[in-house]
């Protein structure tokens, strides 16, 4: 997968999807880092790449802790209603992203909606629908039957999987007629 000694099969075709639409690169030359925790501000610049959000035009969000590099970013994801701060001048740059901030932005960022019964006892009100539309959409489904693994901090590898999922949505296969015969006379 893009030359990383550390990308499984199991990472493979979303990191290389990731890596050749310009979203990411690897934490080095030879590594992507999948077992590596996603900040929020790296999350953010990979979502509004995916997006194609161009933050030239958007106001300042009036977050003190996001560094030029990510600002434009950052201010369109703000803008687009895709991203909040932790608090209204301070945007958790640095800080580590759980699998339920990665849920509500992936379900907002991709409009998505979801109408299944979870049978995740980790999941509270706040991240439900966001689950759900992650669930129904084939995004993931949990680590293990009963968990989400909401607090947990997503990790490149998870990351990479889930951002894919989103932006390439499995299509069923297409099934054509070659024909329609009696097999009776009823």
């Amino acid at each position: 997968a893009a030359g990383f000694s550390d990308v499984s099969d199991r990472y493979a075709e979303a990191v290389n999807y990731l890596v050749e639409k310009g979203i990411t690169n690897g934490l080095t030359e030879t590594t992507f880092g999948v077992s590596k925790e996603v900040k929020r501000g790296d999350a953010a610049v990979m979502i509004a790449k995916a997006l194609g959000l161009d933050g030239a035009g958007a106001p300042d969000a009036g977050f003190g802790d996001v560094p030029a590099r990510a600002k434009e970013a950052v201010n369109a994801l703000k803008e687009a209603g895709i991203f909040n701060g932790k608090s209204a001048t301070n945007f958790g740059f640095n800080d580590t992203m759980t699998r339920g901030e990665m849920a509500l932005v992936i379900a907002k960022a991709y409009k998505l909606e979801g109408d299944v019964t979870l049978k995740f006892t980790d999941v509270s009100d706040r991240y439900e629908s966001a689950v759900k539309a992650l669930v129904d959409n084939k995004i993931t489904t949990g680590k293990t039957e009963t968990s989400f693994g909401t607090g947990d901090n997503i990790t490149r590898g998870e990351f990479a999987i889930f951002l894919y999922r989103a932006e390439v949505p499995e299509t069923p296969p297409v099934v054509e007629v070659e024909g329609v015969s009696a097999i009776a006379a009823k």
